[in-house]
């Protein structure tokens, strides 16, 4: 397999694998928003962007 081949392969499994890990995610929201319903999910996004906040802060030092 010449260097030509490979990136190609390689390009399109990485595009692969984001395509599929979006889709994931995607119908993993569906799924919870749908379980916990409308104010429940509010909340567990409140709690997941208040943390994710806080985690860039962290990586800043």
């Amino acid at each position: 397999m010449n260097v030509i081949q490979r990136i190609a392969k390689n390009t399109m499994v990485l595009l692969l694998s984001g395509i599929v890990s979006k889709a994931l995610g995607f119908f993993y929201v569906m799924y919870t928003a749908r379980y916990l319903g409308a104010e429940e999910f509010g909340v567990l996004s409140f709690a997941l962007a208040f943390t994710g906040i806080f985690g860039v802060f962290t990586d800043l030092g």
